[in-house]
C-alpha cells in the first residue's frame, strides 16, 4: 500500500504488439466482448482510426491502441488493487489472441510530498564541479534501472517546484518481455497477476532510497 507521503496519480498497462487493429475498438465492441463493465458510460465521443482509436469512461479509465500498443489507463484508483484495468487488458488480449504481443509494461505514476528542506540533488549528489561557481545546480533530475526476476524497472524521480512547495514526480515502469515460443496469453495473464507485487516493490524501494525521516 502506498504511504500517505505517496500518492498514486495514475496507473496504467501497455501491451506491445505486432498488429493491432484500431478499428476495432469500440465502445460497442468493448460493452458486447464483456471487456468493460456493461454500466460504464463514456466521458467524450470515441476516436476510431486506422492508425489510432480511443475510448474514454467517466470512471477516469481510457483504452487506445495503436498498431504496436494497447494502453489501458486509471486516472481515478488510488490504489492498483481497486482499478479495473488489468482485468480489461486481460479480457481484450483473449479475445483478440492472434495479434503478436511482444511486451508488457506495468506504470505507476505517483506523487511523493517532499518536507520543507528535502530536495533530490542534496540527497542523491555529491560535491563536485558540476555544482561549483558559474555551475550552480538548482536541482536534479534522476533515473534508476533495476534488473528483477523476469522484468526490468525502470524508475524516474523528478522535482515539482511551485510556489515554495516541493513535491517528487515518481514514475515506475516494470517491463516484461514475451517470449514468442510460449503462450503469450499466458504470460500476459501472468504479468497482471503480479501487479500487486509490483506495487508493494515500488513503494519498498522508495522506502529504501527516500530517508526515513522524510516518508
Amino acid at each position: 500500500m502506498s504511504s500517505m507521503s505517496n500518492q498514486l496519480v495514475q496507473f496504467s498497462v501497455v501491451v506491445r504488439a505486432e498488429s493491432n487493429n484500431p478499428t476495432i475498438l469500440n465502445p460497442d465492441f468493448l460493452k458486447i466482448q464483456k471487456i468493460v463493465p456493461s454500466e460504464w458510460e463514456v466521458a467524450s465521443p470515441p476516436i476510431t482510426t486506422p492508425p489510432f482509436a480511443i475510448v474514454q469512461y467517466k470512471s477516469g479509465v481510457s483504452i487506445s491502441v495503436r498498431p504496436d500498443v494497447l494502453q489501458v489507463t486509471d486516472d481515478e484508483s488510488k490504489e492498483p488493487n481497486d482499478s479495473k484495468i488489468s482485468q480489461i487488458v486481460n479480457r481484450y488480449v483473449e479475445v483478440v489472441p492472434h495479434v503478436q504481443y511482444t511486451a508488457v509494461g506495468i506504470n505507476f505514476l505517483s506523487s511523493y510530498i517532499a518536507p520543507a528542506g528535502f530536495n533530490l540533488k542534496t540527497h542523491f549528489l555529491k560535491d563536485g564541479p558540476w555544482d561549483l561557481g558559474n555551475n550552480q545546480l538548482e536541482n536534479v533530475g534522476l533515473k534508476f534501472t533495476y534488473t528483477l526476476d523476469k522484468e526490468r524497472l525502470l524508475l524516474s524521480l523528478d522535482a515539482n517546484i511551485q510556489e515554495g512547495k516541493s513535491d517528487i514526480i515518481i514514475k515506475a515502469n516494470f517491463h516484461r518481455e514475451v517470449n514468442a515460443k510460449d503462450s503469450q496469453l499466458s504470460q500476459i495473464a501472468d504479468c497482471l497477476e503480479n501487479i500487486p507485487s509490483y506495487w508493494d516493490h515500488y513503494n519498498n524501494l522508495l522506502s529504501d532510497i527516500l530517508p526515513e525521516e522524510h516518508r
